[in-house]
């Protein structure tokens, strides 16, 4: 293999001193892998070739661009039949270079000595050419992304300048080119491996991210804390929060402080799956470990919060970011907004609203969908219409996520007539086509205001404008007429919904159940759930057995409902606040006072993570008592927080009473004095 060097521009400036040949430049010289060159061996030489090799290292660190001596004192080299300080000035081409170190590690010869010595060029690479990183930069700034790849891919360009062109390949999600040009990279860094995991893992593609991460394991490149950051996110966004969490304990393990990029990867895994208690845990840590949260991590909590629907807890955090001097951004002010939405606290979002406009910090059009949504919550359609009008006011455009939001809280305002002007408004103002969730979100509203025959007809227009049905749209359809109380309607639609090879889920089977428990056909009820079982592989969930239960108490059938409680609990189901509540209510009615209290001592084994409120505690203990199970209901009071005492106040009392008539004055004595100290506590 043959390799031409070209001799650097004349004129350009140096660091060691140059003397210009009068006499004509010889062409370069080709040199061979393997070729012997002869050359004088003294200490001018040895020194020369040290100066030079540390001047090149010194220029590419600094990302000098300035050149070597394009002539060097000919006295110095020779070789047969070509001045030797052609090769030399034609290998000093750029600042990075590779031939320097054949040079200084093949040289044989002792500095000072007179005798000369051989050298073999043992492997040639031809230097970058010093002017590809510009070339890459100016490319990139024209938006000519792949033609700055293809310069990546063909010459030998450094990782800083790879890691440019893949970074740029990574924001426009091109993620084949990306791959393409990273293995084409002879030069990958970290950084390198980082970017096309990050390109990986937010185009979901977790499998290849794993890959570059290993591979970057074998290659040697040693992982930095942003490097697991990227992959902790990817496997998070995948709904993999385990392995999320392995990667990121394994990180410590390996001698690498998590940063707090890592600490909020792992934050947003935990939230995506659903584990928000320990998001809320991780900002601890954070801090034991040093790690100060930032404004992703506040924002990351409140949206934690949000999902818990601890509004107070939300604004906690919001309090404590100002107070660390984090200034709140657009994206934690919406989330604060819909954390107040989901706790039904109109009046404090629109505070928020009104703060963010005081730090002229301007609403987007995410926090307006969200406050639109906030009224639906409360059931406010006309200021839910406000902040529509609001919204143009501010000069944004509203999208289809903000029609739908505006039909949406009209249906839970039970404002139909609401619902089709927000759906005229969509299509007439400003030319948007109604799609698969807007028709949903309309028929749910016609089934809210108990409007089956309008639901209907947006369902035949959905049909007519080719848009294809899903279990959602059959639900809220068969919904309609299960409110309506026409449960032959119901099954219609079913059957359609198997016709349309649309597969019905769980909360198809809850509809039906509920259509056919509120006209008191229970058979009909049971058998659903058996044919759902065998064909659809679909079975009861916690509101299925609520359903049921409570249409067994109401229909006074309480061994049945006790039946499905047992039942619910031994198919691995954790009975509801809803489910308490529907026994508890029941043993009252049934007077069933040992009921009660089994009831009350499976909540304890089972209840773990509920909190019971005001209607069930009072339904187990004004059975106990009018049951005569007064130890019960004693312990019973004991259990409760101070908040549900003095909740039940007079119930406290009557059975303090009671205990006094049965002549227990002891336990009467004791449980009032907790009684009083609780209350005035």
């Amino acid at each position: 293999m043959a390799l031409t060097f070209l001799p650097p521009p004349r004129g350009a400036v140096g660091t060691l001193p140059s003397r210009r040949s009068k006499r004509k430049t010889k062409p370069p010289p080709e040199l061979a892998v393997g070729q012997s060159v002869r050359m004088l061996n003294s200490t001018a030489t040895a020194g020369l070739i040290d100066r030079t090799a540390e001047a090149a290292k010194a220029a590419w660190n600094r990302g000098s661009t300035e050149r070597f001596p394009d002539r060097l004192d000919p006295s110095l080299w020779y070789s047969e039949g070509t001045s030797t300080n052609q090769f030399l000035f034609g290998a000093y081409r750029g600042p990075l270079l590779l031939e320097e170190r054949t040079l200084t590690t093949s040289f044989s010869g002792s500095p000072g000595s007179d005798s000369s010595s051989d050298f073999t060029i043992e492997e040639l690479t031809v230097p970058p050419r010093p002017d590809v990183e510009k070339r890459v930069q100016k490319l990139l700034g024209q938006r000519k992304i792949r033609e700055a790849a293809e310069i990546v891919r063909e010459e030998s360009a450094p990782a800083r300048c790879g890691n440019m062109v893949l970074d740029a390949l990574s924001k426009a999600n091109m993620l084949a080119e990306a791959e393409k040009t990273f293995d084409a990279m002879s030069d990958r860094d970290v950084a390198s491996y980082t970017i096309i995991i990050s390109v990986c893992g937010r185009l979901r593609k977790t499998d290849a991210a794993m890959k570059h991460f290993n591979r970057m394991l074998e290659e040697g490149v040693r992982p930095n804390a942003f490097a697991y950051s990227v992959l902790v996110e990817a496997l998070g966004k995948m709904g993999l929060a385990n392995d999320a969490e392995a990667l990121f304990r394994k990180m410590s393990d390996n001698g690498i402080s998590p940063n707090v990029v890592a600490y909020n990867a792992l934050m947003k895994a935990y939230v995506k799956a659903g584990r928000l208690r320990q998001a809320l845990k991780l900002e601890s840590e954070m801090r034991i470990k040093g790690t100060r949260p930032d404004i992703v991590t506040y924002g990351t909590l409140i949206n934690a919060c949000s999902k818990l629907r601890e509004v107070d807890r939300a604004f906690s955090y919001f309090a404590r970011m100002r107070e660390e001097g984090i200034e709140p951004n657009r994206v934690c002010y919406a989330s604060l907004i819909d954390a107040c939405s989901k706790s039904v606290k109109l009046n404090s979002a629109f505070q928020v609203l009104q703060e963010m406009r005081k730090n002229q910090i301007r609403p987007d059009l995410y926090a307006f969908n969200t406050l639109i949504d906030a009224c639906g919550r409360a059931r406010m359609s006309d200021r839910a219409f406000d902040c529509y009008y609001n919204l143009l006011e501010s000069g944004l455009q509203p999208d289809t996520v903000t029609f739908n939001a505006l039909i949406s809280a009209c249906g839970r305002s039970r404002d139909i007539n609401g619902a089709f002007k927000a759906l005229n408004l969509m299509i007439d103002e400003f030319g948007y086509s109604p799609d698969l969730h807007t028709y949903n979100t309309l028929i749910d509203a016609c089934s809210k205001a108990k409007d089956a025959s309008r639901a209907m007809e947006v369902y035949r227009r959905l049909k007519a404008e080719n848009v294809q049905p899903c279990a959602v749209t059959y639900n809220a359809l068969i919904d309609a007429w299960g409110r309506a109380g026409r449960t032959d309607m119901a099954m219609k639609l079913l059957q359609n919904l198997e016709d349309d090879a649309v597969v019905p889920d769980c909360y198809t089977l809850n509809t039906l159940v509920h259509a056919f428990c509120r006209v008191g056909d229970m058979s009909r009820a049971f058998e659903l759930i058996s044919y759902f079982d065998t064909k659809f592989r679909v079975v009861p969930d916690q509101v299925t057995y609520n359903t049921i239960i409570e249409a067994l108490k109401k229909a006074e059938r309480y061994d049945e409902a006790w039946d499905m409680f047992d039942q619910m609990i031994q198919s691995g189901l954790q009975p509801t606040k809803v489910s308490y509540n529907s026994m508890a209510c029941g043993c009252l009615r049934a007077l069933d006072a040992h009921g009660a209290t089994k009831l009350f001592e499976t909540y304890l084994v089972y209840g773990a993570d509920i909190e019971l409120d005001v209607t069930t505690y009072s339904a187990i203990i004004e059975c106990c008592i009018r049951g005569c199970q007064l130890r019960s209901a004693v312990d019973v009071f004991y259990k409760m927080n101070r908040e549900m005492v003095q909740k039940l106040t007079h119930l406290g009392r009557s059975l303090v009473t009671e205990l006094r008539r049965q002549g227990d004055d002891v336990t009467a004595d004791n449980l009032a004095w907790q009684f009083s100290n609780q209350s005035r506590g």
